[in-house]
């Protein structure tokens, strides 16, 4: 992962989505004025992350067995709480 972040820094190119904890890995899918985020704590520790966005997003849904959630949004941006080792989809908009 640091790795892609640092050669994304030295090309220039910003991530479309990223958390604001280090041990927290955000991966995208993109569509049309819409797509997917996978997003994996790979800690042994519950996290409150942010999901930063650098693209226009007007909403965000966590995707799980029971069902579709809605989150809060905060700008473009999001919290979510994940457990140790745990992962989460969601589905954002524009």
């Amino acid at each position: 992962m640091k790795l892609y972040e640092a050669f994304r820094e030295w090309t220039g190119v910003k991530a479309g989505f990223r958390s604001d904890r280090p041990e927290v890995e955000v991966s995208s899918l993109k569509g049309d004025h819409r797509g997917y985020l996978v997003v994996v704590n790979h800690s042994e520790q519950e996290q409150d992350t942010g999901i930063l966005a650098t693209v226009p997003v007007h909403s965000y849904s966590l995707i799980s067995p029971e069902g579709i959630e809605s989150l809060v949004l905060e700008g473009a941006n999001a919290k979510l709480r994940l457990g140790p080792y745990e992962a989460a989809v969601l589905e954002w908009k524009q």
